[in-house]
């Protein structure tokens, strides 16, 4: 209900007179300064806002008189006090709580907000504390990746090079390829490296920083500068550089001392003397043996020349013993041209006195997995056959071969372990083929192709010898064999065999006779077997044969 300012209203004990602020007056909108006809102490609630004003006093200015409505509350409640962080409960004073900022910070307000903000920012700064009521701030550096560094606890921080107790290295800038070497509390030192590549850095002692330099013997190196020659070792001192000549022999002398001999001419023989350094020499007039070290000793038996790495026999006997320990690739060789005669090598030996006097040659290898011991026969531009033990078969065969390599074209082979023979000149046995291409593979007692066919091309399969048969096993899918009974009528059965195929001649005979016994014939046949028929009611069994499958 709106009562309008003037209304009268009728009281107890004092009868009817004019309302003045008793009743409040009630619209949609708050008071305004206009809203100047009610009584001091006047109430206005406004409806659609929530909330409830007081008019407290009339200020006139140049006449005009202007209304001053005090905000009593809204309809979440009245503010009544405010606490602050230290505990203090602040109360209004004439209806109004003051938020007032200091030091750094400051206050605004705004219809129903105020906002507290710090003054004096500025963009990408850091703020500092200043004491208990302000912050300073501190600007950048100008060069990204500067850190922030503590002055102190009486100073505020800055932007600059990080020492070493910060874990820095107290220095703005690193040389390029420079080494940082530690300096204590203080920043790093910086060591450029040597102008000379390959140059290696050298501890100086615990007292010092490293450097640049020559490593010493006690370092692994040779505490030279330059190396020419051959090097000696000389204990922790620097080595010793020996010059030698070129193309000559180096020697060994005392306390490791070296020297060379002079360039030797040519086709001379370096020959050793007891107690003192070889010597090149002519050829020694007697020869013996030639062993591992290249060294040749003499006597005055045979008389021989050593020339260009020949050794050539002289003298009554022509007769050497030669002990080769040959070095890299090298082997024993004579080669000469000899027209009208025969080069060869012979094992000779004489006596017919005993069993046991024999002669060989022999060619061996270190063990199961070197490569083949073998000999070989070539005419130059033609043929090549090899023969030996092929030691990369199972069984280390002996096989003929028609190349220069063992295994490969082999015309004969036996096998290693049973002697058994396994390859003659196309006639295989064993895992292969016995093929007569023209003639006749004959056997003692048998002959076996265990994964292939005996063959004759141009022969025939005799058996020469009254009593003879073939010999065909029997079983599941076999090539002979006894069918089951005929069944059905008429009757038939159905042989299963793989041995047969489309085209196979198949020659059959009753075996036993059952019902009534009629023409049979093969009525189907094919990869996996055939089925006979008879044109009788029969229950025979009959013998059957696949042959040319």
């Amino acid at each position: 209900m709106t009562i309008q300012p003037g209304a009268m209203l009728y009281t107890q004990g004092f009868g009817s007179r004019p309302e003045g602020v008793e009743v409040p007056h009630i619209e949609t909108r708050p008071p305004t300064y206009s809203d100047n006809i009610y009584d001091i102490g006047k109430r206005w609630v406004d409806t659609a806002g929530g909330i409830e004003y007081c008019l407290t006093s009339y200020t006139y200015v140049s006449g005009i008189k202007s209304a001053n409505w005090a905000f009593l509350g809204a309809a979440a409640g009245d503010l009544n006090t405010l606490t602050t962080e230290d505990a203090v409960v602040v109360t209004p004073t004439a209806g109004n709580i003051d938020v007032i900022g200091t030091g750094s910070t400051t206050t605004t307000g705004a219809g129903d907000t105020v906002t507290v903000s710090l003054t004096g920012l500025t963009n990408h700064n850091v703020l500092i504390g200043a004491g208990t009521a302000t912050i300073t701030k501190v600007a950048p550096s100008a060069t990204s990746g500067v850190a922030l560094v503590s002055a102190g606890a009486a100073a505020d921080p800055i932007f600059g090079t990080v020492s070493v107790a910060g874990g820095g290295t107290g220095v703005t800038s690193i040389t390029a390829h420079d080494l940082i070497v530690g300096n204590g509390t203080s920043a790093v030192t910086l060591l450029a490296p040597s102008a000379t590549s390959g140059v290696p850095l050298i501890s100086q002692g615990a007292a010092a920083d490293p450097a640049y330099g020559t490593a010493v013997v006690a370092g692994g190196g040779t505490g030279a500068v330059t190396l020419t020659g051959v090097l000696t070792g000389n204990g922790t001192s620097a080595v010793t550089a020996n010059a030698v000549t070129e193309h000559g022999v180096v020697l060994g002398g005392a306390s490791n001392a070296v020297s060379s001999l002079a360039v030797a001419a040519t086709g001379t023989v370096l020959t050793g003397v007891t107690g003192a350094d070889p010597a090149f020499t002519a050829t020694p007039s007697g020869l013996t043996s030639i062993t591992a070290t290249s060294f040749i000793t003499s006597s005055a038996t045979v008389g021989t020349t050593f020339t260009n790495n020949s050794l050539t026999p002289t003298g009554s006997d022509a007769n050497i013993d030669l002990l080769v320990n040959g070095k890299g690739t090298g082997g024993v060789i004579q080669s000469r041209g000899l027209v009208g005669g025969d080069i060869t090598m012979e094992a000779t030996n004489t006596d017919n006195t005993n069993g046991a006097s024999r002669a060989g040659f022999e060619a061996a290898v270190g063990g199961t997995s070197a490569g083949d011991a073998y000999f070989q026969s070539l005419i130059s531009g033609g043929q090549v056959f090899s023969w030996g033990i092929d030691n990369s078969t199972a069984n280390d065969d002996w096989v003929l071969s028609k190349s220069a390599t063992l295994g490969t074209s082999n015309q004969l082979s036996i096998d290693g372990t049973s002697g058994a023979l396994l390859t003659v000149a196309g006639i295989t046995a064993g895992t292969g083929n016995i093929t007569a291409t023209a003639g006749a593979v004959n056997a003692g007692t048998s002959m076996t192709a265990t994964l292939g066919d005996i063959t004759a091309t141009n022969g025939n399969l005799s058996l020469a010898t009254a009593g003879n048969k073939i010999v065909i096993a029997t079983g599941a899918n076999a090539s002979v064999g006894t069918s089951a009974a005929m069944s059905g009528t008429p009757g038939a059965v159905t042989v299963a065999t793989t041995a047969s195929s489309a085209t196979a001649k198949i020659f059959y005979a009753r075996a036993t006779t059952g019902g009534t016994a009629g023409q049979v014939s093969i009525t189907a046949q094919d990869g996996t077997g055939f089925t006979l028929t008879s044109d009788a009611n029969e229950t025979s069994t009959f013998n059957w044969w696949i042959i040319n499958a």
